[in-house]
């Protein structure tokens, strides 16, 4: 999946995140982002809107349903949201979901394998 697109996509200031179960799971229901955004940039007013098109291009890289949080970088800070949910980068989040899978795929591979006699 090409991430770069993503981040672009999203308003100067912003920065996003993933969390939850597509971090541990093979087969997750959805992706769980967390949007973090300078609101001296962009109004909270149009905050949604400005990160739209980052959180369309991601659900369609994942085949997923995006389950998106939006907080400002003060709103974040106050209430310490990466640090309760387990929040990494999304570039960190794709080296985990490619390692996740590359395990699971080696132990169905293991389990495949004929038993010694």
């Amino acid at each position: 999946m090409e991430i770069q697109p993503i981040i672009t996509s999203l308003p100067d200031g912003a920065t996003i995140y993933v969390f939850g179960s597509f971090l541990k799971n093979k087969q997750p229901h959805d992706i769980d982002v967390l949007i973090t955004y300078d609101s001296r940039i962009c109004a909270p007013a149009r905050a949604h809107s400005a990160v739209a098109e980052a959180v369309h291009k991601l659900g369609r890289d994942v085949f997923l349903p995006v389950h998106l949080t939006l907080l400002t970088l003060e709103e974040e800070q106050g209430t310490q949201f990466k640090r309760e949910n387990g929040c990494i980068s999304l570039e960190e989040a794709m080296v985990v979901r490619e390692s996740l899978l590359k395990a699971d795929d080696a132990e169905s591979k293991r389990a495949d394998q004929p038993k010694p006699v």
